[in-house]
């Protein structure tokens, strides 16, 4: 204890899902005075973990089925889809139901899904964006793109097998078009 120096450090309070703090001590070559700290464990606050792990269920060219995992004990959750790259609102649907439903999207495009647990009048931090696409309609006109989506570019060592069905009487048959703004 340095009497000297009466200022301490403040209270530090985990927030991660195991409510765990990892301290890191490393000296240097002097000798210092050291430290005390009180170590409280308290239940965590209402809604403190977000949901997590979420996963595609499915897809078809109008709808979504995603769900999660829940961390902090909730049956209700609010949700917010929008077009990839878009600012979400930050006021979604409020949903009971894990996994979701989300319908009236548009064939072969691309969405961020955002999510937080609700806790009576205490709600999670959002989460998100967790990114997935519908199913396309290629007959009816929807183009093919690579995993970047029409507005961004693929990642490295990325492989991908595809293979497109027609209706039945048709064949497929594919227009490359030139690359995309983002390629380099």
């Amino acid at each position: 204890r340095d009497y000297n120096n009466p200022i301490s450090p403040s209270t530090i309070t985990a927030t991660n899902q195991q409510g765990a703090l990892t301290f890191l001590f490393n000296s240097s070559y002097q000798n210092n005075v050291g430290w005390d700290a009180t170590i409280i464990c308290e239940p965590l606050p209402p809604c403190s973990n977000p949901p997590s792990n979420i996963y595609l269920n499915s897809t078809t060219t109008t709808s979504a089925s995603l769900g999660w995992i829940e961390n902090s004990n909730a049956t209700s959750w609010e949700v917010e889809v929008v077009l990839q790259g878009q600012t979400p609102t930050g006021s979604g649907t409020i949903i009971s139901s894990n996994p979701y439903s989300k319908s009236g999207l548009t064939s072969n495009t691309w969405y961020d899904f955002y999510i937080r647990s609700k806790c009576g009048n205490v709600n999670s931090t959002w989460t998100g964006p967790f990114k997935f696409n519908t199913k396309a309609n290629y007959c009816e006109g929807d183009h093919f793109y690579d995993t970047g989506g029409p507005n961004e570019n693929y990642t490295a060592y990325e492989y991908k097998n595809t293979t497109i069905y027609p209706t039945y009487g048709n064949r497929v048959k594919a227009v490359f078009n030139a690359p995309s703004a983002l390629s380099s």
